[in-house]
């Protein structure tokens, strides 16, 4: 199967009682942020890859 993309995400996420996370995915020039916002107790750090491919 032919890979189109393949993009590395970095995410890290804390917090106690209000939680806070984001997400990084890039691929040279091209690169996408997240954020978001929520209630919990939590902490870490995520490093992976997203591979966007046909059907």
């Amino acid at each position: 199967m032919k890979s189109m993309a393949v993009f590395v995400a970095f995410e890290g996420h804390a917090g106690a009682t209000k939680s806070i996370d984001g997400q990084l995915l890039t691929r040279g020039e091209i690169s996408l942020a997240l954020s978001g916002k929520g209630r919990g107790i939590d902490i870490g750090v995520t490093l992976g890859a997203l591979t966007i491919s046909p059907r």
